[in-house]
C-alpha cells in the first residue's frame, strides 16, 4: 500500500510551502521534491525541502506536515 504518493508528488510539482514542526516551533519549509521510502509491505511518502531543519533533516514524511500554506 502507498500512503500519500500523489499527494507528495504534487507538493512538490507546485513547490508548495509547507508548516512542520522544528525543535518545538512551527517553521516553513518549501517543498521541492517527493520521495518515497518502504518500510515492510508499506511505503510512505513526503518532500524534501529548500533548506534543512535544525537538526538536519533535510524532508519530512506526509503525515508529519501540519499544514500546507
Amino acid at each position: 500500500m502507498i500512503f500519500d504518493k500523489e499527494v507528495s508528488k504534487e507538493l512538490a510539482r507546485r513547490k508548495a510551502t509547507v508548516l512542520v514542526a522544528d525543535e518545538g516551533e512551527l517553521v516553513e519549509r518549501v517543498a521541492v521534491k517527493a520521495f518515497g521510502h518502504k518500510a515492510g509491505r508499506w511505503s510512505y511518502w513526503g518532500v524534501e525541502f529548500d533548506k534543512p531543519l535544525s537538526d538536519g533533516a533535510t524532508g519530512v514524511t506526509y503525515n508529519i506536515i501540519k499544514a500546507v500554506l
